[in-house]
């Protein structure tokens, strides 16, 4: 399971693309720019380069299981394949209920 959240992570930021005049952030698949002059112009960062992306998630995955140990009576969890409606629904009731 870790392999295949290594590889989603690898893939959705590898079409990440910021546009050097305007700063903007797109990606490829789910935000592409909606003119060619913008598109033609966008470029990767470095730290989005397969290899950087892998490293990075590795020590991530390290790091989170200590803290949602460290952290797991005050952790709210919510799943990433929810909308951000929903998930801000949760947060709210969260907030307004706590149950701590």
């Amino acid at each position: 399971m870790l392999e295949q959240g290594i590889e989603e992570s690898v893939r959705r930021l590898s079409n990440k693309r910021i546009d050097p005049y305007t700063g903007e952030d797109y990606n490829t698949e789910i935000n592409p720019p909606k003119t060619e002059e913008v598109a033609n112009r966008l470029v990767s960062r470095k730290e989005d380069d397969p290899t950087i992306v892998k490293k990075r998630f590795n020590i991530w995955s390290q790091n989170v299981s200590m803290l949602e140990d460290n952290y797991k009576s005050v952790l709210l969890p919510t799943g990433s394949d929810k909308s951000v409606e929903t998930v801000m629904e949760n947060i709210h009731s969260a907030i307004e209920n706590p149950i701590f």
